[in-house]
């Protein structure tokens, strides 16, 4: 037994009644040992607001998830456009895109396989530990204490260009969502349904 939460979007003319007979066969065939019953009182439509972004809607609706609440709100239908990439959103992809290729270099150079000597010790448990097979088996940390048996300098380097790369995706991810408002403007307004049930 488990429980089920499924979205569907629909055009903002469709009938109520057609979505609730297409759930009602949904959770007739899913739900068909514990009697595939769905109450039509179990989903609320909501008209007083339309969402920007699906995501905004799904982000609203998530908060009703795992309770049997059902909801339906309006939402401007960004996924029907094609939206164009704008000058910066272009130069933050190939900042990403150089920012990885950066940490992979920086990463494959710090790896303690490319030092010299044959064993490496522990700064934190003291361990005198086989270069190569330790390599092989547990990459770059110790295998008793899981200390980062790399240089201080090199740890701080992969820290920093992560940073700059978590930086780099979240001002992408902003410029995205940017983008996806101002074309909301001209978007079809749409039905975002939640629907639960157990099977």
């Amino acid at each position: 037994m488990s429980h089920a939460i499924n979205y569907a979007v629909y055009e903002r003319n469709v009938s109520r009644k057609a979505v609730l007979a297409e759930i009602q066969e949904e959770v007739m065939h899913e739900d068909w040992q514990e009697g595939g019953w769905y109450p039509d009182s179990q989903l609320k439509w909501h008209e007083d607001h339309v969402f920007e972004t699906r995501e905004d809607a799904e982000r609203f609706l998530e908060r009703y998830e795992g309770e049997y609440d059902d909801h339906a709100v309006l939402f401007r239908n960004t996924d029907r456009i094609t939206l164009k990439k704008s000058a910066e959103e272009t130069k933050l992809e190939e900042r990403l895109n150089r920012l990885k290729a950066e940490l992979s270099a920086i990463e494959g150079g710090a790896a303690i396989s490319n030092r010299k000597s044959a064993f490496i010790g522990c700064p934190s448990c003291g361990s005198k530990l086989e270069r190569v097979g330790l390599y092989r088996k547990f990459g770059n940390v110790c295998p008793i204490c899981s200390t980062d048996l790399r240089s201080k300098t090199d740890r701080n380097r992969v820290a920093a260009k992560k940073k700059g790369i978590r930086e780099t995706e979240k001002r992408l991810e902003q410029k995205r969502y940017e983008m996806k408002v101002k074309a909301s403007r001209s978007a079809p307004i749409c039905w975002l349904v939640k629907y639960e049930y157990h099977v």
